[in-house]
């Protein structure tokens, strides 16, 4: 069934107003998704600890429902605010020793980069940049060649944000269990985009957000523990709600669960509206929105390679790459244009590393407006 692209605009009113292009750094959130947080947080903040058991068991089933959406278990998620600080829940949470090797990529967010070099500088370990090659197996060997005894933990993004290259994370993750090396995956860039399913990728950890491409609240993010590898990883901070007991004498025992991790009061409205978003998005059709995105992004490349003045960083081929397209435009800087577009409401990201523009193309988006971006480009 295809996607009445008029009925879900009325739905995003903001699109009256401007031509939204970057869903790959924060999406815009559908109407029922809007009501729906509104209600949690009216809920909440009037009733308080009168309502919190009962929504505390609407947390779980959230919880169990992202657990699908990743095939994973329920056990095996943490509720956290971002993919940031899920990857800063594995840095701080494994014990290194300061010659162990961290691999990462040449195109990473901050929230990979940041962690893993900010933990290289307090000497708690080494970090090696794995270039990122348009041919996945380009990648791969490149990332044999930067192996080591002492190697310890591969991570990648599942999307590069810098291109939108999609990485071979299942090959990624399966050499580094042959090799007895842990794996985490940033998908930030990747849930909601194309089926994402943790088992079958065999990563260690895999972290994500709400507020991308699943178009869910604000504040609202996850990181995937495979159930093996959760009493590894120790919470550097705890607090009510993470133990299974705690005595004077015996001191705190901590949940075998990703509930691990999650401690204290918390803003509870956001994580009980993202099912809305689901709910959404299963509405319009999981297939439907994906090929829908698919398509836009499609479109735009074809044109974008018969522009002259047009280099594309992002390869043309759907399963290498993602509904991120990154081009520069020769004589032209990547800020600059993403300033002149904004001015003109048209809302972009620039990528510093490359001097170009990236494109998110959303399923709400239309042909039409990747032709008028088409034509400012060209004026």
């Amino acid at each position: 069934m295809a996607i009445d692209i008029a009925a879900v605009r009325r739905a995003l009113p903001g699109l009256e107003s401007m031509t939204y292009l970057n869903v790959g750094g924060c999406g815009i959130t559908a109407e029922p998704v809007v009501q729906a947080l509104l209600a949690a947080t009216a809920r909440l903040e009037r009733q308080s600890f009168a309502v919190w058991d009962a929504m505390q068991q609407e947390m779980e089933a959230a919880r169990a429902r992202i657990a699908t959406l990743l095939g994973a278990a329920p056990e095996e998620v943490a509720f956290t605010r971002n993919a940031t600080d899920g990857v800063n829940l594995v840095v701080a949470g494994l014990p290194w020793h300061g010659w162990e090797e961290v691999i990462i990529t040449n195109q990473e967010h901050p929230a990979m980069l940041f962690p893993w070099f900010y933990a290289q500088q307090r000497g708690r370990l080494r970090v090696k940049l794995l270039s990122v090659e348009p041919d996945p197996q380009a990648t791969l060997r490149n990332l044999e060649a930067l192996l080591t005894p002492q190697t310890r933990l591969i991570g990648v993004s599942h999307v590069s944000c810098q291109t939108g290259i999609r990485l071979p994370v299942q090959a990624i993750c399966r050499l580094a269990a042959e090799r007895g090396l842990l794996s985490l995956v940033d998908g930030a860039q990747a849930v909601g985009q194309f089926p994402v399913n943790v088992s079958e990728i065999g990563c260690d950890f895999y972290t994500g957000n709400g507020h991308k491409w699943l178009q869910g609240p604000k504040g609202t993010g996850f990181l995937y523990v495979r159930r093996e590898r959760l009493a590894e990883l120790t919470p550097m901070h705890v607090g009510a709600g993470c133990g299974e007991s705690f005595s004077l004498e015996d001191g705190l025992r901590l949940k075998s669960t990703g509930q691990r991790f999650e401690y204290g009061t918390q803003a509870l409205a956001p994580y009980l509206a993202w099912p809305a978003a689901l709910d959404w998005l299963a509405g319009l059709g999981w297939s439907d929105v994906q090929a829908r995105q698919r398509d836009l992004a499609v479109y735009l490349r074809q044109r974008l390679i018969a522009q002259p003045g047009i280099t594309l960083h992002t390869p043309l081929d759907w399963e290498s790459s993602s509904a991120l397209t990154t081009f520069s435009v020769a004589g032209r800087k990547g800020i600059d244009l993403a300033n002149d577009l904004r001015q003109q409401g048209i809302h972009t990201r620039p990528v510093a590393e490359f001097d170009a523009l990236r494109i998110s193309t959303a399923y709400f988006n239309t042909e039409a407006e990747i032709d008028r971006l088409l034509a400012m480009l060209g004026s």
